[in-house]
């Protein structure tokens, strides 16, 4: 007999067969690796607890923080960053890093031996270096201080770099209660559109930009006991990935169906506005290529047959590309936050809308008595958005 989860999981794949056809099958899959992905973060926040308290520690010394690693959209997710911490820079040949500095690098499969190296030369120099990827195949991670993406070791890029940012994320939120802990709160990134959306809002950032620490009289966070944050921010995801499931997956899953029909010679055109999402992330496909072209081109570009993909931020449908694809009289998906009081008629060109159910701000959790919300779920947001559309594509299995 069937349980309650067999059942309503056999309802869902037999609407998904007849809605999408051979599109359901690696969607439903990667669907269900994601849920638990998320649910393993969450059950596994504990191993954040010590990692966060020692980056705590050496951030009192006065010592620097980088990002750095194989994977260039992981080092932009945390640097520069809506929710993000301000002091943070990235990690290059030529820094000049010195003992105690703090460096979390990225990695994946095909990048670990390069990374290991890379940390061992680190160490050397005394760096406190926290390696963030997934259990190597032989089971034992050669690094000092790891964290684990909880991913697959033979996972696909995309899928690696998922588990990456959850854990840079989660860490980040960790780092700033083990800090308020001990007394200190960490200067976080407000978003920089905010001010757009509210008229008169001082420029926080500014304020206390090139500082590590707020100082008294600021802003600060009350003490939050360890693992609040990181399953706070878990959460966050957890119901943003449901509502795009919810109510975004039929239209994503046309879009990409509309993408894998298309011919090599006619592509779909993608670009995109992300920090993370960058031409690494799926090269040049036989259905998609990025458009790198001037804005004032495009419509010619597209022609008549065409096809836009816009994987946007906050700002809605940006009224330049709205205007290019309909002179072309082409089509698009716009896959964005919406903008207040941006009102178009989508249905009547055949154009699709996609909410990428996250809130304007960038930033998922309020810290006790903090006067900005921190870390950012628009990353994970688009990437989970893309690979679903590629999977319906046909692009990835």
């Amino acid at each position: 007999m069937h349980t309650r989860r067999e059942w309503i999981k056999t309802v869902f794949m037999g609407a998904c067969v007849r809605a999408f056809g051979a599109a359901a099958i690696p969607v439903e899959s990667y669907l269900q690796r994601v849920q638990k992905l998320v649910a393993q973060h969450r059950r596994h926040v504990d191993r954040l607890k010590a990692p966060a308290e020692l980056v705590a520690e050496a951030l009192f010394a006065g010592h620097a923080f980088y990002l750095g690693g194989s994977d260039a959209g992981w080092i932009r997710e945390g640097t520069g960053r809506s929710g993000g911490v301000m002091n943070v820079g990235q990690l290059s040949p030529t820094t000049n890093t010195g003992p105690g500095d703090v460096v979390w690098l990225s990695y994946a499969a095909r990048t670990y031996e390069a990374q290991w190296q890379a940390a061992a030369d680190l160490e050397r120099k005394k760096c406190l270096v926290m390696a963030f990827g997934p259990r190597p195949a032989s089971g034992v991670p050669g690094f000092q201080h790891w964290i684990d993406s909880l991913t697959p070791w033979n996972a696909d890029q995309n899928f690696t770099l998922l588990g990456n940012v959850l854990s840079l994320w989660t860490l980040a939120g960790e780092l700033a209660a083990a800090s308020a802990r001990r007394g200190k709160t960490i200067v976080f990134y407000q978003s920089g559109n905010l001010p757009k959306l509210r008229p008169g809002l001082p420029d926080r950032n500014a304020l206390y930009r090139g500082r590590t620490f707020h100082q008294s009289g600021e802003p600060h966070m009350e003490p939050m006991q360890p693992g609040v944050a990181a399953r706070s921010y878990l959460d966050y995801i957890g119901k943003m990935l449901h509502d795009i499931q919810a109510y975004e997956l039929g239209k994503i899953v046309s879009v990409g169906k509309e993408i894998g029909r298309r011919s090599a010679s006619r592509p779909a055109l993608l670009m995109v506005n992300s920090h993370m999402m960058h031409d690494e992330l799926w090269g040049e496909g036989k259905w998609v290529n990025e458009y790198k072209g001037d804005i004032k081109q495009l419509d010619t570009t597209l022609g008549p047959d065409g096809y836009l993909v816009w994987l946007g931020y906050f700002n809605g449908v940006p009224p330049e590309l709205w205007e290019a694809v309909r002179r072309a009289k082409a089509r698009a998906a716009w896959m964005v936050v919406p903008l207040p009081g941006q009102i178009l008629d989508f249905e009547q060109y055949g154009d699709v809308f996609i909410n990428q159910q996250w809130e304007p701000g960038d930033a998922a959790i309020v810290m006790p008595s903090y006067d900005v919300r921190i870390l950012p779920p628009s990353g994970v947001a688009q990437l989970f958005i893309h690979d679903v559309m590629l999977r319906a594509a046909g692009a990835q299995p």
